[in-house]
């Protein structure tokens, strides 16, 4: 057996600046955001932002490694892109756990994430409901889409990101619009209009389901992690069992097989403020 798989010693490896480079096409709002560099960090898994809390995730998938090097390898880089596009969805959909034993809801405790063992924060869905009523009775034509451009700039940034589900990036192209391909921040494949408005970078998001449209202004929105806790990969945690959300059974049927588990952890947050320099629409 390859000897990869026979070492047993306890690794830490930084992902932070790796885990968003791979394949950015399928999770492109956690691509652009650690692309431009629109991320900070953070010392409390609680933060706040323009009077808006929220918390950080903390989110983990186990890896199991087996077969020869190049195997493992391919293993390995399959799971890395299926967990980014969890962060892509959780960054966009995920709400926070209101503390049971809280009389108000909308209040955030760590501890009580930290008994399921792990944290959730709250999207960029949620972040702007909090704020702003989603209309979901209109349909999508070139005229409302205008309409949809000049209602979104109203605040914020002269540039912003539209972020489309598959079917309405494909009527869009169709518009008597003028567009122009470019990859925006060396990262994620866009299409670019300049509106009388402002300019529109449109970008299509797999994880949107059929008529939905997002038009962020990036200055409003940053991904948080903990200080030096980005993503990281831990090697062998099948001796850990602390560290392995996996039973204890499996654990030595996995040793005795000389198979090995790494575990990816990432602990992570949305930072979503001023939602009124935002735009969501749910369109038929």
């Amino acid at each position: 057996m390859n000897n990869i798989l026979r070492n047993t010693d306890i690794c830490k490896i930084d992902l932070s600046n790796k885990l968003y480079t791979l394949d950015p096409q399928s999770h492109p709002l956690f691509s652009l955001l650690k692309s431009a560099k629109k991320d900070r960090e953070i010392c409390n898994p609680i933060f706040t932002s323009n009077s808006i809390k929220n918390s950080a995730r903390i989110l983990r998938r186990n890896i199991c490694v087996e077969g020869d090097h190049i195997d493992s390898m391919y293993l390995r880089l399959r799971e890395l892109r299926e967990y980014a596009i969890d962060i892509e969805k959780i960054l966009w959909f995920e709400d926070v756990f209101p503390d049971p034993y809280s009389d108000k809801s909308q209040d955030l405790i760590p501890n009580a994430y930290d008994r399921a063992g792990y944290r959730t924060t709250r999207g960029v869905f949620k972040s702007y409901k909090l704020g702003v009523h989603v209309d979901s009775s209109i349909s999508l034509h070139e005229e409302r889409f205008y309409d949809f451009l000049r209602e979104g700039f109203t605040y914020g940034s002269s540039e912003k990101y539209l972020f489309v589900d598959i079917i309405s990036y494909d009527k869009i192209q169709k518009f008597n619009l003028i567009l122009e391909e470019v990859k925006l921040f060396d990262s994620v494949d866009a299409l670019r209009n300049v509106s009388p408005f402002g300019i529109c970078n449109i970008i299509k998001n797999p994880v949107f389901s059929k008529g939905t449209l997002a038009l962020l202004d990036l200055e409003s929105v940053k991904y948080v992690h903990f200080r030096n806790r980005d993503t990281y990969l831990r090697t062998n945690v099948q001796y850990r069992f602390e560290d392995c959300d996996i039973s204890e059974e499996e654990i030595d049927r996995l040793t005795k097989n000389e198979k090995r588990v790494d575990m990816v952890i990432t602990e992570f947050g949305l930072d979503f403020n001023s939602p009124y320099k935002n735009l969501i629409q749910l369109v038929k």
